[in-house]
C-alpha cells in the first residue's frame, strides 16, 4: 500500500532534491572533450594527427620552412647527394629537391581540398536528398552511382583533365567527381536509417519543412561517419593527384608536385637514388598519416568504442 502522508511527500521531495544537487555537484562531461581525448589517446591518433598537421603546416608556410626556392637552379651543383647545403640532394637543374619536396605538398593538398569540397558536399547533399524523398530521384541518383562506379577514379580523373585542360583545378574537380558516389551513398544509407527514429517523426508532427528536417535534424546524426568518409577521401584524392601530376596532366613543369618529381627523379634513379626516392617517401609519409587518423577518427566518433577507449578496456 503506497504511503501518501505528508512526511512521506516531504521525503520524496528532499530525496529529489538531494539528488538534483549531487548531480548539479559533478562534473559536467563535454563531448567534444571526451571526442579529443578518446582521438588523441590511441596512438595511432596521435602518430597520424602530428604527421598530417606537420605536413599541411610545412606546405602553408614553405617560403620560411624551404631552404632555397624551389625553381632557383645551381647548374653546377647538378644531381648531387644530400650535404648540409642541399638536405636531400638537387636535381638535374640543381634545384634544391628538400625546398621542392616542400612547395610539392602544396598542390597535393590544394587538389584534396577541392575535391572533398566539391565531391563530399554535393554527393551528401544528393544523398541525403534521395534517401529523404525516395522515388524516382533515388533510383536515378543510384543507377548514376553504378554507372560511376564501374570507371576507375584515374579513368575518370585523365577524362575530365582532357577537357578542361591540365591543372590543379581540373585535378581536383575530376577527383571530387570521382569520390561524390560514395558520399552519395553512404548519405543516402544512414538517411535511411535516420527515417524511422522519434526526433524525425516528432519534427514531422509539429510540422518542420522537409529542409529543416533534413539540415537540423538528420545531418547532425549522420556526421560522424561522413567526417571519417572525408578524412579518407584526403588520401585517395592526394593519390590521384600525384598520379595524374606522373602522367603530366596535373601542375606542370616546372611547378613542383610530389607526382612529376617522381616522374623526373625516375631516369636518374642510379645517379641520385634519393632525387628519385624523397618524394616518395613523402607522399607514402603522408597517406599513411592519413590513414592512420581515419582509423582513429572512427573509434573517436563511435561513443561505445569511445567510452572503452576513455576506460581503458582498449
Amino acid at each position: 500500500m503506497t504511503d501518501t502522508s505528508p512526511n512521506a511527500m516531504h521525503g520524496d521531495i528532499r530525496a529529489v532534491d538531494s539528488a538534483r544537487d549531487l548531480a548539479a555537484s559533478l562534473p559536467q562531461r563535454s563531448p567534444f572533450r571526451e571526442f579529443l581525448k578518446a582521438l588523441l589517446v590511441q596512438p595511432s591518433g596521435l602518430i597520424g594527427f602530428l604527421v598530417t598537421l606537420a605536413i599541411c603546416l610545412a606546405a602553408t608556410f614553405a617560403p620560411w620552412v624551404a631552404l632555397w626556392n624551389p625553381l632557383e637552379t645551381h647548374y653546377m651543383d647538378a644531381l648531387v647527394g644530400p650535404n648540409a647545403t642541399y638536405w636531400l640532394g638537387t636535381d638535374e637543374l640543381g634545384r634544391d629537391v628538400f625546398s621542392r619536396i616542400i612547395y610539392g605538398a602544396r598542390p597535393s593538398l590544394s587538389v584534396a581540398a577541392i575535391a572533398v569540397l566539391s565531391g563530399g558536399s554535393v554527393g551528401i547533399a544528393l544523398g541525403v536528398m534521395s534517401g529523404y524523398y525516395r522515388g524516382w530521384l533515388e533510383t536515378v541518383l543510384m543507377r548514376l552511382c553504378d554507372i560511376a562506379f564501374a570507371f576507375p577514379l584515374i579513368i575518370i580523373g585523365v577524362c575530365t583533365v582532357i577537357v578542361l585542360g591540365p591543372s590543379n583545378f581540373s585535378v581536383g574537380i575530376a577527383v571530387g567527381i570521382g569520390v561524390a558516389p560514395t558520399f552519395a551513398r553512404l548519405a543516402r544509407a544512414k538517411v535511411l536509417e535516420s527515417m524511422e527514429r522519434e526526433y524525425v517523426m516528432a519534427a514531422r508532427g509539429m510540422g518542420a519543412t522537409d529542409l529543416f528536417i533534413m539540415t537540423r535534424h538528420i545531418l547532425p546524426n549522420i556526421a560522424a561517419p561522413l567526417i571519417v568518409q572525408l578524412a579518407t577521401a584526403v588520401y585517395g584524392a592526394v593519390i590521384i593527384a600525384s598520379a595524374l601530376d606522373f602522367l603530366g596532366m596535373g601542375a606542370q613543369p616546372p611547378a613542383p608536385s610530389w607526382g612529376n618529381m617522381l616522374q623526373g627523379g625516375r631516369l636518374y634513379l642510379s645517379q641520385a637514388p634519393i632525387y628519385a626516392l624523397a618524394p616518395g617517401v613523402a607522399l607514402t609519409v603522408f597517406v599513411v598519416g592519413i590513414n592512420l587518423f581515419a582509423a582513429a577518427l572512427t573509434n573517436a566518433l563511435d561513443p561505445r568504442i569511445r567510452t572503452e577507449i576513455l576506460e581503458g578496456r582498449l
